[in-house]
């Protein structure tokens, strides 16, 4: 869904950096004094009361990003400093003139879906964990395949002897699911992807359900051990017994459109 933030100027911006990268260090030399220059104060640490976030790297960057807003509306956007970037999408050649017209008079914001993963483990409670592109369920160790037992809207659907489980938003539809075999959908459309990783049979292909589904996944063996992975930054390592429960989550993530980008022309660029 696209919609605008009517602000009259932006005069709070934040600003994250990926670690360790000289890159990022140097660029924000440049940029960090070109928005002050422009009226606006820049913050490193502390994004609750700013009205934009720039993140300075690759898409690991800019899901980190998403992450520490935690479904805040506040826009973000990236400047790409690494190679693909599928996710950000200003080039640093190009920031000024992009920058200027979304400071004068407010950004294009596309919401899009996060998925959420709710672990319920006996005596412990519940664990949440949130995700922009995908929740990964993945055989952890001694190379070994496990069985998953899914289950949708309290249907049993299937079990599925595979190296792992993932289950993608649109957004996440052009990661590691395109890479798992998993299609490729438009981003604002309310749907997920259920993605075996290396499936014993092959004819467990993708699922496309849609974003009001439960989606249930239990472990049926105890030998093999098993994790669970948010957007490849957070990593939860599973019991048995554990039961995860898999819904759209009540945070959204609110994506800048930088002028004259187009999304299939993106993935025809970046995928194929």
């Amino acid at each position: 869904m696209l919609i605008s933030f009517f602000m009259s100027v932006i005069k709070k911006v934040g600003i994250l950096l990926k670690d360790h990268y000289a890159l990022a260090e140097t660029f924000s030399e440049k940029l960090i004094p070109w928005l002050e220059k422009k009226g606006c104060e820049v913050v490193t640490k502390d994004f609750s009361k700013v009205q934009l976030v720039l993140t300075l790297g690759g898409d690991g960057t800019f899901i980190r990003g998403v992450h520490l807003l935690k479904g805040a509306p506040i826009p973000i956007l990236g400047i790409r400093l690494g190679h693909l970037g599928f996710l950000t999408q200003v080039s640093p050649d190009e920031f000024e003139p992009i920058l200027s017209q979304i400071l004068s008079q407010g950004p294009q914001v596309e919401k899009r879906i996060k998925v959420k993963a709710k672990v319920h483990r006996k005596d412990q409670g519940e664990f949440n964990f949130h995700a922009l592109n995908d929740v990964v369920f993945h055989t952890n160790g001694i190379a070994r395949i496990a069985s998953f037992k899914i289950t949708l809207n309290g249907i049993y659907f299937s079990t599925v002897q595979a190296d792992g489980v993932l289950i993608a938003t649109p957004t996440g539809s052009t990661a590691y699911s395109f890479a798992a075999g998993g299609p490729i959908i438009e981003p604002s459309h309310p749907l997920f992807v259920i993605t075996p990783i290396c499936p014993k049979n092959r004819t467990n292909g993708s699922l496309v359900v849609s974003d009001q589904s439960k989606i249930e996944l239990m472990l049926e063996d105890e030998r093999t051990s098993v994790a669970l992975t948010i957007d490849g930054q957070e990593f939860f390592e599973l019991r048995a017994d554990d039961k995860i429960e898999i819904q759209k989550s009540e945070e959204m993530a609110y994506f800048v459109k930088a002028p004259q980008t187009h999304f299939f022309e993106t993935v025809r660029k970046k995928l194929f």
